[in-house]
C-alpha cells in the first residue's frame, strides 16, 4: 500500500489536490482539513480517523475505502462513490452526499445529523445505530439498508426516501450472532408506515426479544 508521504508529494499543497490518482494508499490520520479533492480516486485507500471537514470530495471515487472514525464534518461528498466504503464511527454532521453512492457502505453507530442524503444510494447499507437526527432522506434508496435502532429517525424521514418498505427496522440481538432481523415485527412496522398509524399519534409496539 502506498505511503503518505508518496501521496503528500504529489502535491505541494492541499489545494492541487483535485483529481489525484491515490487508490489503495494508507492516509491513516491524515489532515486534509478544507482540501479540495474533487473526483480525486481514493479507492481502497485507508482513510481511518482522517481528519476531512470541510473538505469537497465531490465526485471522488471511494469505493470499498477505510473511513473509520474519520472526521468529515461539513464535507461535500456529491456524486461521489462510497460503496462498501467503512464509515463505521464517522463524524458526517451536516456534511452534503447529494446524489451519493453508499450501497453496501456500514455506517452503522455514524454521526449522520443534519446530513444531505438527497438520492442517496443507500442499498444494502448498514446504518444500525446512526444518528440520522434532522437528516434529509428525501428520494434516498434505502432497499434492503439496515436501520436498527438509527437514533431520532423518524416515521416522516423514512417515508420520504424511496423503496422505504423494502428496509429493515425491527431485530433482536443475540449475543453470538449479533443483530438479528425479525421478519413478522419489520413487516407490522412497515404495515404502520403504509397505514400512516403514526400521524395518529398511534405508537408502535416494540417487539419482545426475550
Amino acid at each position: 500500500m502506498p505511503s503518505t508521504q508518496s501521496f503528500v508529494s504529489q502535491s505541494a499543497h492541499r489545494g492541487s489536490l483535485h483529481g489525484i490518482k491515490a487508490p489503495k494508499t494508507n492516509l491513516r490520520y491524515i489532515d486534509l482539513i478544507q482540501a479540495d479533492l474533487v473526483q480525486a480516486d481514493l479507492s481502497g485507500a485507508d482513510l481511518y480517523k482522517a481528519k476531512l471537514s470541510n473538505a469537497n470530495l465531490s465526485g471522488a471515487d471511494l469505493i470499498g475505502a477505510n473511513l473509520f472514525g474519520a472526521n468529515l464534518n461539513g464535507a461535500k461528498f456529491s456524486n461521489a462513490n462510497l460503496s462498501e466504503a467503512d464509515l463505521n464511527g464517522a463524524n458526517l454532521f451536516g456534511a452534503n452526499l447529494n446524489g451519493a453512492n453508499l450501497n453496501g457502505a456500514n455506517l452503522s453507530g455514524a454521526d449522520v445529523n443534519g446530513a444531505d442524503l438527497i438520492g442517496v444510494k443507500l442499498s444494502f447499507a448498514n446504518l444500525n445505530g446512526a444518528n440520522l437526527s434532522g437528516a434529509n432522506l428525501s428520494g434516498a434508496n434505502l432497499f434492503g439498508a439496515k436501520l436498527i435502532q438509527a437514533y431520532k429517525l423518524t416515521e416522516e424521514q423514512i417515508i420520504s426516501a424511496s423503496h422505504w418498505d423494502k428496509a429493515f427496522y425491527q431485530a433482536c440481538y443475540e449475543r453470538e450472532k449479533g443483530w438479528v432481523i425479525n421478519k413478522e415485527a419489520n413487516n407490522r412496522y412497515i404495515e404502520y408506515l403504509k397505514n400512516g398509524e403514526y400521524k395518529n399519534s398511534n405508537i408502535f409496539e416494540d417487539i419482545d426479544c426475550q
